[in-house]
């Protein structure tokens, strides 16, 4: 059935004790300087989305692999606040999630999950620091529908799993729901 790779076991350990997973997936390894940190870099600051859409796809083919009928009801992607969405035009993310959804043909919540503007990035802060600052998610009680049953949950890059916390923390609050996580890399 569901083999765990490197990326995926890196997730669970991530959130262990902290974020009850049912499934990760992870399509590669980050490593500074190299092609993967290249091509998230282009995603989210030269605007090649295309590459969060063919990503999508391809780690969409996967999970299709490994399941004989989708656990998952719902897709949320890990949203941007409006600020950043404002500077940088688009959610790095959203491209990867859509096509995740189309290919496995699950719908995306939209607007289930919020992020209130913060003051500064996540970017160059270290792992400790990261961990430490707050993140400022928030259920959209317009767009919570209480048929959520196994949510998965995608954002772009997992490095101390404090987003992937943070999202979680909120997402739970819906009645009986269970959580699954996917990512184009982890640390």
């Amino acid at each position: 059935m569901y083999q765990k790779s490197t990326q995926n076991a890196q997730i669970m350990r991530l959130s262990y004790g902290r974020t009850p997973l049912k499934y990760s997936f992870s399509l590669l390894q980050f490593e500074k300087k190299g092609l993967s940190q290249q091509l998230l870099h282009n995603l989210k600051y030269k605007g090649q989305e295309q590459i969060g859409s063919f990503m999508g796809n391809w780690l969409g083919k996967q999970i299709l692999e490994k399941f004989n009928t989708l656990p998952f009801d719902a897709i949320v992607i890990v949203p941007v606040s409006k600020r950043t969405l404002k500077k940088r035009g688009y959610n790095q993310v959203a491209k990867f999630g859509h096509k995740l959804s189309k290919t496995l043909q699950v719908p995306v919540a939209k607007n289930l999950l919020l992020k209130e503007n913060g003051r500064t990035s996540s970017v160059f802060l270290s792992k400790l620091a990261r961990a430490a600052k707050p993140a400022h998610f928030y259920l959209n009680p317009k767009a919570v529908r209480t048929d959520y049953k196994h949510i998965l949950l995608v954002d772009d890059l997992i490095t101390t799993g404090a987003t992937l916390e943070a999202c979680a923390k909120e997402l739970l609050k819906i009645p009986d729901v269970s959580l699954s996580f996917a990512s184009i890399a982890v640390v």
